[in-house]
């Protein structure tokens, strides 16, 4: 799914419109224009992605002035009392400098390239003025990106938060499937045989852990399927 947002000096205040598409793919865009104009895509390819985030962009743009914007790393940086996040255009060195730029004394603890959206959020602060941030990143939706970088930030802090920065890294995106149980191979003897089969699947993008009532657990591949209703692409539960 794709999105329009309104940002204000990097901050995200709020969804603005859907925009259907097709999400089939490994890898991501966004592009930002004026009049908070914002739009974002995953596609199959590069091109496509960078294509699509720019008529989304534009869609809700008077001026037509969306231009594509990302990000090569995201590094950060810590001292005793403080913590600064910097978003490199031209690499790890640019991501860096900028997060030791805003943190004085600090040293870098951490540095993120894996493609995909990421989001950034802080929580209020505490009755010390401490605050915490969480970061969220190789996702395959921007929406969902913002969601659990609010969510875990929470749950950590204990606090309301906000988003304070988001983007994409270019890239093959690489979702892993769920990995809470050892997954069994398929087998014809693994699968109930039984009148009346149940089961519940978990899923990623068309890539399914089927899971049986007798414990019997499957990896299967759906294919998508377009919705003429909702004029969009849509992976179906597998069948048991």
């Amino acid at each position: 799914m794709n999105k329009h947002k309104t940002f204000s000096m990097a901050v995200l205040l709020a969804a603005l419109q859907i925009v259907s598409g097709a999400v089939l793919a490994d890898t991501g865009a966004l592009a930002i224009g004026s009049g908070n104009s914002y739009g974002w895509a995953t596609r199959a390819t590069q091109k496509i992605a960078n294509s699509d985030a720019l008529k989304f962009c534009n869609q809700n743009n008077p001026k037509k002035d969306c231009k594509l914007v990302s990000t090569k790393a995201v590094a950060r940086a810590e001292s005793a009392s403080r913590i600064s996040y910097g978003y490199g255009a031209a690499g790890v060195a640019d991501a860096k400098k900028f997060a030791l730029d805003e943190c004085t004394g600090c040293k870098i603890v951490d540095v993120v390239t894996a493609p995909g959206f990421y989001s950034v959020a802080k929580s209020a602060v505490d009755a010390d003025g401490n605050g915490l941030f969480h970061l969220a990143y190789a996702f395959d939706d921007s929406d969902e990106a913002d969601a659990t970088a609010i969510a875990r930030c929470r749950e950590r802090s204990g606090r309301e938060c906000t988003l304070s920065h988001y983007g994409v890294i270019p890239g093959t995106i690489h979702k892993a499937l769920p990995t809470a149980a050892p997954v069994r191979q398929a087998e014809a003897s693994c699968r109930p045989n039984t009148p009346t089969v149940r089961c519940s699947s978990q899923c990623s993008n068309g890539d399914c852990v089927v899971t049986y009532e007798n414990g019997c657990r499957m990896r299967v591949q759906v294919q998508a399927r377009f919705d003429g209703f909702t004029n969009q692409w849509t992976y179906p539960a597998p069948s048991c």
